[in-house]
């Protein structure tokens, strides 16, 4: 093995910018004087003779199975009810008996989802946050990638939505319990999405229902081929696109969402989680050669402005733009529910 090919990228702090969609593992070093490597995930298995992301192959079967014993959740008749609820609330339902739902009641609180349930029994479900070691957050604190916290992944996570922490974020573990037992309904949407995704694609099709009118369908393998697209609205003479994008660390998925809303051709709209990611996106989407209009962007631009300058270039014959409008989730929210907001029966109605 030559000593090249398992070099690390980098042994300093920042993390290599040569392809920001290439998938880079830290290997940190907290002696004496901290350092991280950072390798490609060939790179990682070739030195250490195992896949980044599957230790378990390295793993004495025997731990292996004690470490699935202590994972185990026994699913005693709260944590049944809390599952089946959230699968509920999350597939655009109301639970409680029709008193709590995921949008009209903007984005309910723990104690309104499962309140009434043993929180003793439900505290097992969730993930817990303990602090990162001190010599770590002392070497590395600075930078983008390295965190303060380590996460003990159970079944739900917290995430911030609308400016307010949400409890009932899912992990990977409680997509695949609630999709494989008979005993829940499966989830709707992407296999991967988390809560935020999920309700800007809900805010999105409510502003397209209730504001245009439009007959829209979610999660659909659209067009000849066959991309799947988080949403297809319908007026009488012409079809919408719409397509949400929250940040994470991948930027060939978000030239993939680019392409494929090119390749189709139709208006479209976007929905971000924040202006930080629209700005990170659109920035990428303009290194790569799209017409991006008003990019590239110094910092998070006005949302008012933006809106004008995609919908002009999605009109300008000369200009290849099929974005026609773009919002942030806070921004779609105002624009369905602050001034004139629908019936809440109407919002529960929505299938999405």
């Amino acid at each position: 093995m030559s000593a090249n090919r398992t070099s690390p990228l980098s042994t300093r702090g920042e993390r290599p910018a040569s392809d920001t969609d290439q998938i880079l593992v830290p290997v940190v070093d907290i002696s004496e004087n901290p350092t991280v490597d950072w390798y490609t995930p060939r790179q990682f298995e070739q030195l250490y003779g195992y896949p980044y992301d599957a230790p378990e192959t390295v793993v004495h079967p025997r731990t292996l199975e004690e470490l699935g014993r202590e994972r185990q959740l026994r699913l005693t008749e709260p944590r049944m009810d809390a599952f089946h609820r959230l699968a509920r609330l999350w597939n655009g339902e109301a639970v409680r008996h029709g008193d709590v739902h995921l949008l009209a009641d903007a984005i309910p609180s723990w104690s309104d989802v499962f309140g009434d349930l043993d929180q003793g029994q439900l505290e097992a479900m969730k993930t817990t946050v303990t602090p990162a070691d001190e010599v770590f957050v002392q070497a590395f604190s600075e930078y983008d990638w390295a965190t303060t916290e380590h996460r003990n992944r159970q079944f739900l996570k917290p995430t911030t939505i609308l400016r307010r922490t949400v409890e009932y974020d899912l992990e990977e573990r409680c997509r695949t319990l609630i999709n494989e037992r008979d005993e829940f309904p499966s989830l709707v949407g992407d296999p991967h999405e988390g809560l935020k995704h999920r309700v800007s694609v809900g805010l999105e099709v409510a502003r397209a229902t209730f504001e245009h009118g439009r007959e829209v369908e979610t999660y659909v393998d659209f067009g000849i081929n066959q991309y799947t697209v988080d949403i297809v609205e319908r007026e009488v003479h012409r079809t919408v696109l719409g397509e949400v994008l929250t940040d994470h660390n991948n930027n060939r998925l978000y030239r993939s969402t680019m392409a494929k809303l090119v390749d189709i051709g139709l208006p479209a709209v976007l929905v971000f989680d924040s202006r930080s990611t629209l700005r990170r996106v659109c920035n990428h989407w303009y290194d790569r050669g799209y017409d991006v209009p008003g990019a590239p962007f110094t910092s998070a631009p006005r949302m008012g402005w933006l809106r004008e300058k995609f919908h002009d270039a999605a009109h300008d014959n000369t200009r290849d733009w099929v974005v026609e409008d773009v919002f942030t989730i806070t921004q779609l929210w105002d624009q369905v529910f602050a001034e004139d907001p629908p019936r809440r029966r109407d919002v529960i109605a929505l299938n999405w």
